[in-house]
């Protein structure tokens, strides 16, 4: 069996991408262990330490040109032979299921025109090859401009099969179907990635509470755009971190997800977590830390579950964090969050900084502490259950 992986990756700085692209390989390998993955990636390819998967690459530039050479393809059969045999993409599909990621939350036009039609592409190419493709747990939408609802209509209405991991993923799918015959609700493969104790020491206190800032939140402009109104959210960081400082003894520890340790530029987590720690430490440098270096999704699985609290921006942060049983509370940006944390009948510790104001906020994350226990209780109990559900996407292939 052949299978290709679209809109994943595993060297990608977004640590979330590279998590949910580990976790769908460990659900595919539990049933067909002997498959041949391929990861198919946009732009250069790239070079992963992961023996058993290879990697090809669809330069951006011939993107366009390899869309409408697969629909000359469908539409003149006499043709395919040659274009089978001349175009070096369909080399890579010819026999092949597709299991399509968009980088867990791209098929949409919340960031803009370019990538909704990429990921688009991406999966109508294969379709109008025939293959058989499927869309892996993910977040569908939102959909507000006229390309975007008319890519979203052309790929749902002829993909396979379609998982959801969230409600309103499923509501915004059937919109557009008008049926729920092949929509699968999942979770997200991310749970299944396995933690690896880092290579570089890290000494850090036996117990903390691990902070996730997000660089695309700290980021005025990209923050207006997620949140379509002025949000402070530096300023909100700050005062969560105070809070936690005067209410508890327990050290802090920023935790980057999505960042380049060689070159961080925003909307780059570690530039935040920098400039955040830089702000803090005046008068508390023994008690804020900050996870300074270059570290792998699976490593900042392993530190991210040795917090005994935890708050996240970033929604796979989150994620490897309940997915290690760690009482979590996550700062929101999207109904993705929501959605999963729904899912593990955490919603009450979703705070959206769209509907909270910062001392509703402060309250649900001190809340959230106190009630740690509690919740790390449930979590033990519930977190199998979630992994079972996420192995289930293999009788999708």
């Amino acid at each position: 069996m052949k299978i290709i992986i679209l809109g994943g990756h595993l060297s990608s700085v977004n640590r979330g991408v590279n998590a949910l692209t580990m976790g769908t390989i460990k659900c595919i390998r539990r049933k067909y262990e002997n498959a041949t993955i391929t990861l198919l990636i946009n732009g250069k390819s790239a070079e992963f330490n992961c023996r058993d998967i290879s990697v090809e690459n669809i330069r951006t530039r011939l993107l366009y040109l390899t869309y409408f050479l697969s629909v000359v393809y469908r539409l003149y059969p006499f043709l395919r032979k040659i274009l089978m045999e001349k175009v070096r993409v369909f080399k890579i599909f010819k026999n092949s299921i597709i299991i399509d990621l968009s980088a867990g939350d791209s098929f949409t036009d919340l960031y803009g025109i370019r990538r909704v039609i990429t990921y688009s592409l991406n999966k109508l190419i294969p379709i109008n090859l025939g293959n058989k493709v499927v869309i892996f747990p993910q977040t569908i939408g939102p959909f507000d401009t006229l390309i975007g609802k008319y890519f979203a209509k052309r790929v749902l209405c002829e993909v396979n099969e379609i998982a959801v991991r969230e409600p309103v993923s499923r509501e915004r799918v059937f919109e557009i179907l008008k049926r729920d015959n092949k929509i699968f609700d999942a979770v997200d493969m991310a749970f299944l990635m396995e933690p690896q104790k880092p290579i570089q020491s890290i000494n850090f206190p036996q117990s903390f509470i691990g902070i996730n800032i997000s660089g695309l939140l700290y980021n005025k402009k990209s923050s207006y755009k997620l949140f379509r109104k002025n949000i402070d959210y530096e300023n909100l960081i700050i005062e969560v971190i105070l809070m936690l400082l005067h209410k508890t003894e327990v050290p802090i520890v920023l935790i980057p997800h999505t960042y380049c340790w060689d070159n961080p530029i925003l909307p780059d987590d570690l530039v935040a977590a920098r400039k955040v720690h830089h702000r803090v430490c005046i008068n508390n440098s023994e008690r804020v830390h900050i996870l300074d270096g270059n570290f792998s999704a699976e490593e900042l699985k392993y530190v991210i579950g040795k917090s005994e609290f935890f708050i996240g921006s970033r929604m796979h942060s989150c994620i490897a964090a309940l997915s290690m049983r760690v009482p979590t509370v996550s700062i929101s940006y999207s109904y993705k969050f929501s959605g999963i944390m729904t899912t593990l009948n955490q919603e009450n510790n979703v705070c959206d900084p769209k509907v909270h104001d910062n001392k509703e906020i402060l309250s649900k994350i001190l809340h959230g502490y106190k009630n740690r226990k509690n919740i790390r209780k449930y979590l033990e109990k519930i977190i199998p259950l979630v992994e079972s559900k996420a192995y289930k996407c293999q009788d999708l292939i």
